[in-house]
């Protein structure tokens, strides 16, 4: 019974030749003579005129490139180990890709379809952004808790600005004044202190941490997108509950999940849940805006779902609240009916989104599908679907994913 236990974290209730060799072992015969390589799609980027869409492939350590009118995969390019944000220049030339287990960035010339350079980056980079006039690329390293930035002219002139805890996604103000980092992990905090998540600001051209905002009772903070106007900034939140009894599940006493906003202009922040009394929309993992301002769309890769905001609804909401009511808001499980419009179910584990520059296709990584979903932004329905080629075959492992 140890040893099985060892192998297989639990103590069967039997023992047979399945319990050990199946299950502790890889899954079945199937799954360990073909040993399926996913895609596992992982984020996206589309070009500035909707002519390519790029997906990291998180398992097979490449770039795949996605003709999104034909919806077929024209090429897939191998990068470092375990490739995960990637940012596309806006002549559609260059792709640079972050490779969390390599520590470093891939240029890819997507003329060519080949990597040209590689960049050093810090430890585990994933988030990556080109900043205003392209000339530097920012690069989040989860593990350094620091943010690169790299000056493209003269690689390896680089420099390092500390970020929270584990920053993962970034976002360049419409304006270009302004980078955003958001760190997924809250800071170190002592009981009986709730967690506190940071939203780091940049200068992306004096290159220097110009705020640090602080997102409240709020923890996994790993997606952010800015309004068209730059006023606000959109990022997804959980808000644990880690001071409260472990009652009253169905109406929010455990966890939340939801946005915080950020008022660029003031600095003021404000918390809205996307939950439900008694049904959760777990995970949300990223937010994406509409070129013209009217929606926001929230990706949730606990129960695959992509919800779908009015944002002149939203705020509304956030300017009648104030100051005063600014802290009610986060765990007000009634609020959602004034800016929730719609939920649209997805494939699994939706944990990245890319609008196309018309506003017209919301594109959705379906990770766990090996597959992007796509969503008509008119009739707010997924409407089709882009196959990146992943193995048919699921192992047990992949089930459990």
């Amino acid at each position: 019974y140890d040893h099985v236990a060892r192998y297989t974290g639990d103590v069967p209730r039997k023992l047979g030749c399945k319990t050990c060799h199946f299950d502790a072992r890889g899954g079945t015969v199937w799954d360990r003579i073909l040993r399926p390589r996913y895609k596992t799609p992982t984020r996206l980027a589309v070009c500035a005129d909707g002519s390519i869409l790029l997906a990291t492939a998180n398992d097979s350590d490449s770039l795949l490139v996605v003709d999104p009118g034909k919806g077929r995969v024209i090429s897939e390019i191998p990068v470092g180990k375990r490739p995960y944000g990637v940012a596309v220049s806006r002549d559609c030339t260059t792709a640079y890709v972050a490779n969390e287990d390599s520590d470093s960035v891939s240029v890819v010339d997507l003329r060519r379809m080949a990597v040209t350079a590689t960049l050093p980056a810090g430890k585990a980079p994933n988030g990556v952004a080109l900043g205003p006039g392209e000339s530097r690329l920012f690069v989040t390293n989860w593990m350094d808790h620091t943010v690169s930035l790299v000056d493209l002219d003269r690689p390896g002139a680089d420099l390092r600005l500390t970020a929270g805890n584990n920053p993962t996604a970034l976002a360049l103000s419409p304006d270009g004044k302004v980078m955003l980092v958001a760190n997924e992990l809250s800071r170190i905090t002592t009981f009986p202190n709730p967690p506190v998540t940071e939203v780091t600001a940049l200068d992306p051209v004096r290159g220097r941490v110009i705020a640090r905002h602080p997102i409240p009772n709020a923890h996994l903070v790993e997606g952010v997108a800015f309004t068209p106007e730059g006023d606000l900034a959109l990022l997804t939140a959980v808000r644990p509950k880690n001071l409260l009894p472990a009652l009253q599940v169905e109406r929010g006493w455990m966890m939340t999940n939801g946005l915080a906003i950020l008022d660029m202009r003031t600095g003021d922040m404000t918390q809205v849940s996307l939950d439900e009394p008694d049904a959760f929309y777990a995970d949300p993992t990223d937010v994406a805006v509409t070129p013209e301002g009217r929606y926001a769309f929230v990706g949730h890769g606990g129960v695959d779902r992509v919800t779908v905001i009015d944002l002149p609804a939203l705020r509304r909401v956030v300017e009648e609240a104030g100051s005063a009511g600014r802290a009610a808001c986060a765990d007000n499980m009634g609020l959602f009916r004034r800016f929730v419009l719609k939920r649209i179910p997805v494939g699994n584990n939706p944990n990245s989104l890319a609008v196309s520059p018309d506003g017209k296709r919301v594109y959705v990584a379906e990770r766990l599908n090996d597959r992007i979903g796509v969503i008509d932004v008119d009739r707010l329905e997924r409407v089709g679907e882009i196959d990146l080629g992943g193995p048919r075959h699921i192992t047990l492992a992949r089930h459990g994913e």
